[in-house]
């Protein structure tokens, strides 16, 4: 079969509305996971600063 008659279906691939999934929505997908892993780092970053300042008092 083609691929245009049986479309892959994947996690991805549809939004409980029904409406099928863009490439705006994947992008929007892994810049906001980008962003929590960003957000996870800056605070792990921070408390590790912070360890060394207590270190060195």
């Amino acid at each position: 079969m083609s691929p245009t008659m049986h479309p892959r279906k994947c996690k991805w691939d549809s939004i409980p509305d029904g409406r099928i999934k863009k490439d705006k929505d994947r992008k929007e997908r892994t810049l906001k996971s980008k962003r929590l892993w960003v957000r996870k780092t800056r605070l792990r970053r921070k408390a590790e600063e912070a360890a060394l300042g207590l270190c060195m008092l």
